[in-house]
C-alpha cells in the first residue's frame, strides 16, 4: 500500500470486472441453455429460488450458465435471463407423443392458442424439454365420472373372488374396459374400501393389490382416482344453471407422475382446478371467471405455497360454446364424456427428448 510523507495525490487502479457490487440495483443479464422456462424471452429474476423454479436446477450440461447466475443474485437481484435451446430438436411434450415446439407465451398466443389441433392432442407441456414427461393431466367431466355404481348404472357385477386373488371376472355380458380404466378406485365391498386398479379388459378388472373374498353378483362401485382430490363431484354452475343448462362443470389435476418436479416424489400433486366451466364466457356469483380454457392458460395459482401456472389450452381439440341451451349442452356434454374418458390420466410422452424442461399446457 503507498503512503505519502507530505500532501499530495494518489492514483490508485483497481480491477472491478471480478465482483458484483454489492447493491440491489446492479442489472446483469445472461443467456444459457437452462432446463425449464421459455425459449427466448427475457425474464427478470430476483433470487437463486426464483432461478431455480423458473428455469429449472443445474444439471452437467447447463452449470456454468446456472452457477454463474446465482453467484450474480448473490450481489443483486436484479438478473435478466433468456433461455436459450436448439430450436429444430427442443419439442413441447404433447398427449400422443408426437411433440411440437412452443417457444414461450407470444408464440403461443400468435401460433397456438386458437389454431386448428389434430395431430398433438389436447394437451402439451407448457416449455419445451424432456422432464414434461413427468407430467399427468386427469379431467373429471362429470358427477358420473367422478364415481358411481357400475351395478346400478351398467349392469356391471362381479363373479366370485378368492382372497389374495387379484383379478375380478365380470358377471354378465357388461364390458367392463367400457366403464373402468387403469387408476381408477373400485369397491366390492360396498364402499368401505378402495382397490386401485392396474388394468382392464372387456371381461376383467385386474386390481393393483390382493383382495378379500367376493360372491358372485357383487355390486362393484367405482370412483375417479383423484376424487379425494376434490371431495364433491363436479355439477351445474349457478352461471349455467341461470341459463338453462345444466353440468357445465369438471375438476382438473395435474401431477408430477414421475417426481421430476417435485425431488422424486412421484405422483405428488402440482395443481389442480376445481368446478372450471366447459362455457367459454360462465362466471363465479362474484363474477370472477371460471370457464376451463382461461383458467388454464392465465390463472396463477397458489398450491401447497407454490406459485403455480403450468397448464395452457391450446388448439380446437376442445370446443367450448356460450350460453349453453339445454339441448346444445347436453350434446356437448356427452361428447365432452367420450373425449375426456380417452384423456383421463394421459401422460404426456415426448419422442425427441431435448435439452430443456416443460410444464403443461392444455389444447383447446
Amino acid at each position: 500500500m503507498a503512503f505519502q510523507l507530505s500532501p499530495g495525490v494518489n492514483v490508485s487502479e483497481i480491477d472491478l470486472t471480478t465482483i458484483v457490487p454489492s447493491i440491489a440495483t446492479s442489472i446483469g443479464g445472461i443467456a444459457g441453455n437452462f432446463n425449464w422456462g421459455p425459449v427466448s424471452e427475457v425474464i427478470t429474476v430476483s433470487d437463486e429460488v426464483r432461478l431455480a423454479s423458473t428455469f429449472g436446477k443445474p444439471d452437467n450440461t447447463n452449470y456454468e450458465y446456472w452457477f454463474s447466475a446465482a453467484n450474480f443474485l448473490a450481489y443483486s437481484n436484479n438478473l435478466k435471463v433468456v433461455r436459450a435451446a436448439n430450436t429444430t430438436s427442443t419439442l413441447n411434450a404433447t398427449a400422443n407423443g408426437s411433440g411440437v415446439l412452443i417457444k414461450n407465451s407470444d408464440d403461443y398466443l400468435a401460433n397456438r392458442s386458437d389454431a386448428v389441433n389434430t395431430a398433438y392432442g389436447p394437451f402439451g407441456a407448457r416449455y419445451a424439454g424432456a422432464l414434461g414427461n413427468s407430467l399427468r393431466i386427469s379431467i373429471c367431466p362429470s358427477s358420473q365420472a367422478f364415481s358411481s355404481n357400475l351395478t346400478v348404472t351398467d349392469s356391471l357385477k362381479a363373479n366370485a373372488v378368492t382372497a389374495g386373488d387379484t383379478v375380478i371376472n365380470v358377471n354378465g355380458t357388461a364390458n367392463a374396459a367400457a366403464n373402468v380404466v387403469a387408476g381408477d378406485l373400485i369397491s366390492v365391498d360396498g364402499g368401505t374400501t378402495y382397490i386401485r386398479v392396474a388394468s382392464v379388459n372387456a371381461t376383467a378388472i385386474i386390481t393393483a393389490t390382493a383382495l378379500s373374498t367376493v360372491t358372485v353378483g357383487t355390486a362393484v362401485l367405482r370412483k375417479w382416482q383423484y376424487a379425494d382430490q376434490f371431495g364433491v363431484a363436479p355439477g351445474t354452475s349457478s352461471y349455467t344453471s341461470g341459463l338453462g343448462g345444466s353440468g357445465d362443470e369438471l375438476h382438473v389435476i395435474v401431477v408430477d407422475e414421475d417426481g421430476q418436479f417435485s425431488g422424486g416424489a412421484a405422483n405428488t400433486v402440482l395443481e389442480k382446478y376445481a368446478f372450471v366451466s366447459k362455457a367459454s364466457d360462465a362466471l363465479t356469483n362474484d363474477g370472477s371467471s371460471i370457464p376451463i380454457k382461461q383458467l388454464l392458460a392465465t390463472n396463477l395459482t397458489m398450491f401447497g405455497g407454490r406459485h403455480i401456472n403450468q397448464v395452457l389450452p391450446i388448439g380446437e381439440q376442445l370446443p367450448l360454446v356460450k350460453h349453453l341451451p339445454i339441448s346444445i349442452h347436453h350434446s356437448l356434454h356427452q361428447w365432452l364424456e367420450v373425449l375426456m374418458v380417452q384423456l383421463v390420466t394421459q401422460k404426456l410422452l415426448l419422442h425427441t427428448l431435448s435439452l430443456q424442461t416443460l410444464m403443461l399446457l392444455m389444447f383447446h
